[in-house]
């Protein structure tokens, strides 16, 4: 029924192509496994896990057949821009699933041998923004849901070949039982009917090399990915820098990781392939520093860094979508993007891949004012900030005035934020119609006032300045 909890929901969680928080902070935990567990018969669901700093946390929801897909994002990566998780509880509120279509059958090549644990999908639907895909067990039989109605492909790829068959999907029904059957030799063509095989894509050409000096890297470890599979490299030694790696038809991300560089995670048309494809990796540099509160290590902090300047040139800082006649690579797609660290017991901070420019490093850190420093990182190599010193800063405090037509409607004051942001320190007033913001840094500031949905009676800001250990008194008259 409609509204009903479901339990049994397969939750999984885990970060994106870098660890989900400093390995050196949590020994004992495994910062690049996706964790899951299921729903409840409540339908509820939760994760115990360390503070993420990774930049980006995915969160997927796998139901029974019947009912869709569903997940979120969390951090900045990408472009997304997605809130992250903070410390503490994380509510996400309540998931309704729509319902769904499923599909159930069995891979098998030729010789009738089953395709154990080959990866079946739908093909050109993304529902929610998920590829609907599902591995067959080691019999080669598999159920695969969440498809909304209509008529899709269903394909399998493995060991070099797929098959592919169309399906008509309708809500709350299992289609089938379908097969698929792979060749079980280099021979390809019509399989009878609806179903038939075909070489997968071929294979791609990486060469890794020095972003600054063209100069090959010679150790690095690859991991390729599209909807279906994940192909991984280990680490291991390449004396020219370049190695072969199957891609398949769908767009893939191809994730390189090399000791002395930052990661790199980058996106190749699974088509419209190069011959050799060329990934140049920017040697790593590594910003270091101590967070005190007082005289004392503030072991509590959470550290923020973001890009405030790149520069434009040189070509390999540009914006280079990687597939064009100009041969140059952009930097990671995370440059530009917020990201998060937290210090270790003693108060000291290690953030490493990051590449030349100007950036905005920002602590936060309970009962202190938030400290920013401007860095300038302009070559490869190590740089220490010494000790960053948290105060517990200034307070602002007033009242707002406003008109007899506009009492009966809820307000707030927000801290150096436009009225419509997601973000900033803001303060909804009671009857009193009073507000008071603590730990501010000392220096100028603004205040807006607003109603909940983010509309200004007034196009204006008041400025205002905190100082240490002083309360910064301000009337905010709206009834003038």
């Amino acid at each position: 029924m409609r509204g009903d909890a479901i339990p049994g929901v397969e939750v999984h969680i885990g970060p994106v192509a870098e660890p989900w928080a400093d390995p050196g902070r949590y020994p004992d935990f495994d910062h690049f496994e996706v964790h899951v567990t299921l729903s409840d018969a409540d339908g509820r669901f939760s994760f115990e896990t360390p503070f993420p700093t990774a930049s980006w946390i995915s969160l997927t929801l796998r139901p029974p057949p019947h009912f869709m897909r569903d997940g979120r994002n969390f951090g900045p990566a990408g472009g997304r821009d997605e809130r992250p998780l903070h410390p503490g509880e994380n509510d996400l509120g309540t998931f309704v699933l729509p319902d769904a279509a499923a599909v159930e059958g069995r891979v098998v090549f030729e010789t009738g041998t089953p395709a154990a644990r080959a990866v079946v999908g739908v093909e050109g639907i993304y529902p929610n923004g998920l590829a609907v895909s599902r591995r067959a067990d080691d019999d080669g039989n598999f159920v695969l849901g969440g498809v909304p109605a209509g008529t899709f492909r269903v394909s399998v790829k493995r060991c070099g070949f797929r098959a592919e068959c169309e399906v008509n999907f309708i809500l709350g029904v299992t289609s089938g039982p379908i097969e698929l059957m792979l060749p079980s030799a280099s021979t390809v063509g019509d399989e009878g009917g609806m179903t038939r095989a075909r070489r997968s894509a071929p294979r791609l050409s990486i060469r890794i090399v020095d972003a600054i000096s063209g100069e090959p890297v010679t150790r690095f470890s690859l991991t390729t990915r599209d909807p279906w599979e994940e192909t991984r490299l280990e680490m291991s030694d390449h004396p020219e820098g370049t190695v072969d790696m199957p891609v398949g038809y769908e767009t893939d991300s191809i994730l390189v990781d090399a000791p002395g560089y930052g990661s790199r995670d980058v996106v190749v048309d699974g088509i419209d392939r190069r011959l050799v494809f060329e990934i140049g990796l920017m040697p790593e540099s590594i910003l270091t520093g101590r967070v005190l509160a007082g005289a004392e290590p503030e072991s509590e902090a959470l550290i923020r860094i973001e890009a405030a300047v790149l520069p434009v040139t040189p070509a390999n800082l540009e914006n280079d979508d990687l597939m064009d006649d100009d041969g140059d690579t952009d930097v990671d797609g995370r440059v530009g993007q917020p990201r998060q660290v937290l210090p270790d017991p003693d108060g000291a901070f290690r953030i490493g891949s990051l590449p030349e420019g100007h950036w905005l490093l920002t602590v936060f850190a309970p009962d202190s004012a938030p400290l920013s420093r401007s860095v300038c990182i302009s070559s490869p190599g190590e740089t220490d900030l010494g000790d960053l010193i948290l105060t517990r800063g200034g307070t602002i405090a007033g009242i707002v005035h406003l008109p007899a037509d506009m009492a009966g409607a809820d307000w707030r004051v927000g801290l150096d934020s436009g009225p419509r942001a997601d973000e900033g320190v803001r303060c909804t007033l009671d009857r009193t119609r009073t507000f008071r913001f603590d730990f501010v840094s000392p220096g100028p500031h603004l205040l807006f006032v607003a109603d909940i949905f983010g509309h200004a009676p007034q196009e204006r800001n008041w400025p205002v300045t905190a100082e240490e250990g002083t309360v910064s008194e301000i009337v905010l008259d709206l009834a003038r």
